[in-house]
């Protein structure tokens, strides 16, 4: 693996840019951390992207209204005098998948020797999509799938080959529309200062780790845990770790938050919202997914230090260390101690409002990768799952 000492930063830094007159770049892919010999650091924050709202209507059709035909006397060509041929395209994306079909081109009749068609000024592939489908239709019968073009050729000769499939003939396609994700392999070191990381609506954080290989989610001024060689992340320039050295983990609505065989310290701090100082929970879910199970959480603050008013639109919170609004979190066989919000002795482990409390029958559904090592026994729970959890010194 790599040795990372004597730098500046021993750590594998996150950049996440944000554009000249633009906003915060999100993370709009599934990622994943997989590197476990080196520290992963975050100054910023991380937002994973959703997308909240249903399904895009796709009914933009490819133009061929330029696309020319030319028929042809070429060896071996096995196209019949006397039909009439036409053509329809198809864009298609990276998963295989067709757009709309285009409009057909109009026909064209062979005679006498002539055995093939020359087809040219074919559009080209553009925004998600990366080759095409070329269809074609014998004296009006069904169109038959030719051949699969690349994005960019202009020009095809039809010979007379026929690949098979017949074309999908949709006039609007409704797409769905992909969440992003963040998976985290096991024994990944996560040291952030001042950044959240946050699943906005629809979108997943998945950080699962084992017991001889948990997850740390940490600050960077935090050197009990390093990668690489080297435990001083931050090449000794920053000063003891204290709890609100960084923010926490939100979810927002419909979001999915699974962590197990995680430890989280030193987050409920303060981070920037479009130049607005705003404090976030160690780990905060708004109407959405949470699972935590087999975790530690210490040592952080009650999230409620800064003074972001409405947070730049993120609902409102409470002195916790997990905060709950709206849902039914699993929180199983996790160690929750030793946090504190500077003496006031305001700080809930665990904050859920009432009416989150309802009847509806909640059970583990378990870890999102790999086995699924759920906590089965407790078939009859109905509301929040909150059990075999250890509370201590907050």
């Amino acid at each position: 693996g790599n040795t990372v000492v004597d730098n500046s930063t021993n750590a594998l830094f996150i950049r996440i840019d944000t554009p000249a007159g633009g906003t915060l770049q999100p993370l709009s892919v599934s990622g994943r951390w997989d590197d476990t010999d080196i520290v992963h650091m975050l100054a910023e924050n991380l937002n994973i992207q959703g997308t909240p709202s249903g399904a895009k209507r796709e009914s933009t059709a490819p133009a061929v209204s330029l696309v020319t035909r030319t028929a042809q006397t070429v060896s071996g060509g096995t196209l019949a005098a006397g039909n009439a041929y036409s053509y329809r395209i198809a864009m298609v994306d990276p998963n295989g998948y067709e757009g709309q079909s285009s409009q057909t081109i109009a026909p064209l009749t062979l005679s006498g020797a002539q055995n093939t068609i020359f087809l040219n000024r074919l559009p080209t592939a553009n925004g998600e999509f990366v080759s095409r489908r070329l269809y074609r239709s014998t004296n009006g019968g069904t169109f038959q799938l030719v051949a699969e073009l690349n994005a960019d050729d202009v020009t095809y000769l039809d010979t007379g080959a026929t690949l098979g499939g017949a074309i999908s003939g949709l006039g609007v396609i409704n797409r769905p529309r992909p969440d992003a994700r963040l998976a985290i392999d096991p024994g990944v070191v996560v040291k952030l200062l001042g950044a959240k990381i946050e699943a906005e609506i629809g979108a997943q954080l998945i950080a699962e780790g084992t017991a001889a290989a948990p997850i740390i989610f940490t600050s960077l001024n935090n050197d009990q845990y390093g990668a690489g060689g080297s435990f001083d992340t931050d090449g000794g320039r920053g000063g003891v770790p204290l709890p609100g050295n960084w923010a926490g983990i939100y979810g927002g609505g419909f979001s999915t938050i699974s962590l197990d065989h995680t430890l989280i310290s030193y987050a409920g701090g303060e981070t920037d919202l479009g130049g607005v100082p705003a404090s976030f929970n160690a780990v905060e879910t708004h109407q959405g997914k949470l699972r935590i199970a087999n975790s530690i959480l210490e040592l952080n603050d009650a999230g409620t230090s800064g003074g972001g008013g409405n947070r730049d639109g993120h609902l409102p919170n409470g002195p916790a260390v997990i905060f709950v609004r709206g849902s039914q979190p699993i929180l199983v066989n996790n160690v929750i101690r030793n946090n504190d919000n500077g003496g006031q002795n305001t700080l809930a482990a665990v904050s859920i409002n009432a009416n989150a409390m309802n009847a509806d029958l909640v059970l583990d559904y378990g870890r999102s990768r790999g086995e699924l090592a759920a906590f089965g026994q407790y078939v009859s729970n109905q509301g929040p799952l909150i059990r075999q959890n250890k509370l201590g010194g907050n």
